[in-house]
């Protein structure tokens, strides 16, 4: 498992704490409005999905997986990328639901950004 286990947290708790902690990330992502808000609650959300990737669950992230979609096309570079990045690791840990709904739209947005020259670092 993982260190705050072995510290004394029952699964149960770690389980309550992290779908808590997607779903406030989630919530402030809608509500944000400031470029470093939007920025820190994605890089947020990367570490947590990472962390807790064994116990949360992901199965009903669409709002979760187009939210993130919608900052790929961000004015700010920083943003895009993390929205890059983010993509492919809540893709690994619901592959089907996200190829049914969403791998078109992932795969034509990268071919954009392959067109455009100072998106080719970020795809």
């Amino acid at each position: 498992m993982f260190k705050a286990v072995r510290y004394g947290y029952d699964h149960s708790s770690m389980v309550l704490f992290s779908q808590r902690t997607l779903n406030s990330l989630t919530e402030g992502l809608r509500s944000s409005l400031a470029g470093t808000s939007i920025l820190s609650s994605l890089m947020i959300l990367g570490h947590v999905i990472d962390a807790f990737s064994d116990i949360l669950n992901l199965e009903n992230s669409t709002d979760l997986i187009e939210l993130v979609l919608g900052f790929v096309c961000s004015k700010i570079s920083s943003i895009k990328h993390a929205s890059f990045e983010l993509i492919p690791a809540i893709a690994a840990h619901v592959p089907l639901q996200f190829s049914r709904y969403f791998l078109d739209r992932w795969m034509s947005i990268l071919l954009e950004s392959l067109k455009k020259d100072k998106d080719k670092s970020i795809s």
